[in-house]
């Protein structure tokens, strides 16, 4: 981040390039060493300063004892505050937390860790070069962890990217800053489809090698499938509908278990591959809800029928990474 001053955006962006040659990702923790500091006067501090030169012209001018006193004076804390908001930034001490995956189309937060290092921090600002900024104080003793959040408009592994930290601290007159790049990434999976717009496909029973079939209630229950036109308001499972909006009928079956298999070539209608993926993704989300096993099929791998947090995850990871790598887990 270059302090507001009035400069024209190409000469900005060839000083921030200048300002940040030397930068290069690390895995942290960063420290705040002297000569990562930048220090130039803020746009109020600019005024302050011209302000201060106009007096000194006029006390040279009529010669007014006063006027000196007060010009030097005001120039004193002036460049004192340079030192402050030095100090402010100096010997500060960042680590990256782990993120969470994100959605296509959403945000993705990034935990950073700071540490005072046994000196107060006041009016400290950070900011993702292309997020909102955020502002915090820090205790000497104490540590605080705070989430910046960077616009995910992709699937795929999205790096934190360069983070500018600033302070205007004590008078806003003057900026200093500095630029930490970690090397923290997280992945984006795809924007799921709106719901309703395609159902699950079939339940397979394994064990009775039957599409969608539904034995009588005296079974045992084996989990739950999509509900279809004609079935029996007894047979929905009332409590998922009440938690997820999703219609779902019980199974029962004697001896075996259904589950689906959400295949690639099943959405060859949609034709775009994003799209494709959005609706796996969907489907997959739809089959965790309904607590329906389910197994994936992309180009290049699969990966089993599963259920549960960690099996969903891997499902959706594998949409995030689509075409940059296969499918982590190939079945037999």
């Amino acid at each position: 981040m270059i302090p507001p001053l009035p400069l024209s955006p190409g000469f900005r962006s060839r000083l921030l390039a200048w300002l940040t040659r030397g930068i290069r990702p690390e895995p942290g923790p960063a420290v705040l060493r002297g000569n990562r500091l930048y220090i130039l006067p803020s746009r109020q501090g600019m005024v302050v300063g011209m302000v201060l030169l106009v007096m000194l012209l006029g006390s040279l001018n009529y010669a007014l004892s006063l006027g000196f006193a007060f010009t030097f004076l005001v120039g004193g804390v002036y460049f004192l505050s340079i030192f402050h908001a030095y100090r402010n930034l100096l010997g500060l001490r960042l680590t990256a937390g782990r993120p969470e995956p994100a959605f296509a189309g959403g945000e993705a937060l990034f935990p950073i860790t700071l540490e005072g290092r046994g000196q107060e921090r006041w009016a400290l600002g950070l900011k993702l070069l292309d997020g909102e900024p955020l502002y915090t104080d820090l205790e000497s003793d104490r540590s605080l962890t705070v989430e910046l959040r960077r616009p995910a408009p992709r699937r795929g592994r999205l790096p934190m990217g360069r983070i500018a930290l600033f302070t205007e601290y004590p008078l806003g007159a003057i900026r200093c800053w500095s630029y930490v790049e970690l090397t923290v990434s997280t992945l984006v999976y795809p924007a799921p489809e709106a719901e309703g717009r395609a159902p699950l496909p079939a339940v397979v029973e394994t064990a009775l090698g039957v599409e969608g079939k539904l034995v009588g209630d005296s079974g045992d229950f084996s989990g739950l499938r999509p509900y279809q036109e004609g079935d029996s308001p007894r047979g929905v499972h009332w409590p998922v509908y009440a938690r997820t909006g999703v219609l779902a009928t019980k199974r029962f079956t004697c001896d075996g278990h259904g589950e689906i298999w959400l295949d690639w070539e099943a959405t060859r209608g949609l034709g775009d591959p994003e799209a494709r993926l959005s609706r796996l993704c969907r489907w997959i989300l739809t089959a965790e809800a309904m607590e329906i096993p389910h197994g994936l099929r992309l180009p290049g791998g699969e990966i089993p029928p599963g259920r549960g947090e960690i099996h969903q995850r891997l499902c959706l990871e594998a949409l995030a990474l689509f075409g940059e790598s296969t499918v982590g887990r190939t079945g037999p």
